[in-house]
C-alpha cells in the first residue's frame, strides 16, 4: 500500500513539473465555501456501559441526509500550464454535531490551460481535527470537477461539484447513558459519503 501511495505521488509531482519554456510558476491565495451535504453513513461502535459495565455493540448503515457547509482558506501553486497544486485548510461539517479543521492537499488539471476558462478535475485528501480533539483520527479524501472563470488575468471564479468520503472514530451515544466517554470505548469506526457544490475565489 506505501509503495503504491508513493507512486501515486510521483506520478503528480511529475505530471506536474512544469516542462521547458513553459509557464512560470506562480503562488495563488484565496478561499472556498459550500454545501456539503451527508448522504451516506455505515458505523460500528463497541463500548461498556458506565453503570452496569455491560458490554455494548451498536452498529449501522444507510442513506442519511444532514446538512452541512465547509468554509477553507488555500495557498497554491501553478506549475506548468495545466497543474495546480494547493494546500486547503479551515472548517467544515462532516454529520450531526460533528465539525473538524482539516488540512487538506488538492491537485487541480486544467483542460485548457490555467490562462483560459476552463473545466478541470481535481482530487483531494488529508486528515482533521474534531474542533482539537486528538482521538478522532479523522481522514479525508474527495474526487471532483470544475469551472475556471477568469474575472481578470489573475483572480478566478472556480465552481465546483465533489464526492467527498471520511473516515473517523467518534464518541458513540448511548441511548440510556448519553454521550459514551473515551474510557469506555473498545472499537468505534464511521464512514461518511457528501457531495458538495460550492465556488472558489482565488488570486
Amino acid at each position: 500500500m506505501k509503495r503504491k501511495l508513493l507512486f501515486a505521488l510521483l506520478s503528480v509531482l511529475t505530471l506536474c513539473t512544469p516542462a521547458a519554456g513553459s509557464s512560470p510558476v506562480r503562488v495563488r491565495f484565496g478561499v472556498d465555501w459550500g454545501y456539503s451535504p451527508q448522504v451516506y453513513q455505515a458505523y460500528t461502535a463497541t463500548y461498556c456501559t458506565t453503570q452496569l459495565g455491560y458490554r455494548v455493540t451498536d452498529s449501522g448503515q444507510g442513506f442519511d441526509y444532514y446538512s452541512n457547509g465547509y468554509l477553507l482558506l488555500g495557498v497554491g501553486l501553478e506549475a506548468g500550464n495545466h497543474c495546480a497544486v494547493y494546500l486547503k485548510s479551515g472548517y467544515m461539517g462532516l454529520f450531526k454535531d460533528f465539525r473538524v479543521m482539516p488540512l487538506l492537499g488538492e491537485v487541480q488539471y486544467c483542460f485548457k490551460g490555467k490562462e483560459c476558462d476552463t473545466p478541470f478535475v481535481l482530487l483531494s485528501g488529508g486528515a482533521a481535527l474534531n474542533e482539537g480533539n486528538f482521538h478522532d483520527r479523522t481522514l479525508l479524501a474527495s474526487i471532483g470537477a470544475g469551472y475556471r472563470h477568469h474575472l481578470s488575468p489573475y483572480t478566478t471564479l472556480d465552481i465546483v461539484a465533489k464526492l467527498q468520503g471520511s473516515s473517523c472514530s467518534p464518541q458513540p451515544y448511548d441511548q440510556f447513558e448519553g454521550l459514551v466517554p473515551r474510557s469506555s470505548i473498545i472499537y468505534s469506526n464511521s464512514h461518511q459519503f457528501a457531495f458538495s457544490l460550492g465556488v472558489a475565489l482565488y488570486f
